[in-house]
């Protein structure tokens, strides 16, 4: 095994000049949001059943569950059919397992120890980029990061609005480009992460209580955008939106009347964006104490959010 280790020994000015050329390369994009170590090892290891077990232990940050290929790794194991390949167990500079769960799992479930390329001290933001057994999500990159987020799945959705929302869409924009790491980093620009939590989870249950005229995540959306421009009359509008203080002429009434529409009758169908512009017409109004018994979407392109 010790020609084998030699595979991952480089020189030491090749070393320092991949070394230079990555620290140049992020000073000249200003990649701030790279965390780069000068101490990253590769190496070739022995793992025993009793160290996979310490290292999956330990590692509580990220997925520590193997994936669908475990029975065939352990029966690769047992049959002597395993084999030293290039593919690391990644380990970060917090100690956790970045890349190899199911391998870990297979020695111990094996009881046979086993040979891996390793290294150690990466970031722990590989974990995004890691191409493993399935596709990796912004929930899931948004969980291992944040385990005290408790409703994952509604704050992902509402992120993914909020952004949306910045780029115009709901203004006749395109999307832009959408991927966990995107995502991510406009969580982490998120300054008011406190209400963007409050609203997911109070959101969440509140949406039960209604008679579902919404999906749940425009539901979620709208309660947020309107939050964050009044917070009591946004409470009284979704009050609103499931029959609370409702008036005959309240242009929440009409708001609710078109959804209603739209999901009962087969003629006529509302698309997402055209939902919340409704919705956000009938908020306008609802600020400034107007009354309606119908609502209309402007014949030409206004600027929606201005209306917020």
């Amino acid at each position: 095994m010790k020609e084998q280790s030699t595979l991952f020994k480089v020189d030491t000015e090749t070393r320092d000049q991949i070394k230079s050329e990555v620290m140049s390369v992020k000073d000249e994009m200003n990649l701030s949001r790279f965390e780069y170590t000068e101490d990253i090892k590769y190496s070739i290891k022995t793992y025993t059943p009793k160290d996979c077990q310490t290292l999956l232990d330990n590692t509580t940050m990220y997925d520590n569950t193997p994936n669908t290929k475990l029975s065939q790794y352990i029966n690769d194991m047992n049959n002597d059919n395993w084999e030293l390949t290039g593919s690391p167990i990644a380990i970060d500079f917090n100690g956790q397992v970045v890349n190899g769960v199911t391998r870990l799992y297979a020695v111990i479930e094996s009881g046979i120890p086993q040979f891996f390329a390793t290294v150690e001290n990466v970031s722990p933001r590989t974990i995004n980029t890691y191409d493993l057994n399935s596709k990796r999500t912004f929930p899931d990159a948004l969980r291992f990061r944040y385990q005290e987020i408790k409703y994952i799945e509604p704050l992902t959705v509402l992120v993914r609005s909020i952004l949306d929302y910045e780029d115009g869409y709901y203004n006749g924009n395109r999307k832009g480009p959408r991927n966990p790491m995107i995502l991510l980093d406009f969580y982490e620009s998120i300054t008011d992460k406190e209400l963007l939590n409050h609203i997911a989870s109070l959101g969440y249950s509140k949406y039960y209580d209604t008679s579902r005229l919404l999906p749940r995540k425009l539901f979620i959306f709208i309660y947020y955008i309107f939050h964050k421009s009044d917070p009591e009359l946004a409470e009284k509008f979704m009050d609103g939106l499931v029959g609370i203080n409702l008036t005959e002429d309240s242009p929440i009434k009409a708001f609710n009347t078109k959804t209603m529409m739209s999901k009962e009758k087969t003629n006529y169908k509302l698309n997402e964006r055209d939902i919340v512009r409704y919705a956000i017409i009938a908020w306008h109004k609802f600020k400034n104490n107007k009354t309606c018994v119908n609502l209309r979407l402007p014949s030409k392109e206004i600027n929606y959010t201005s209306l917020v």
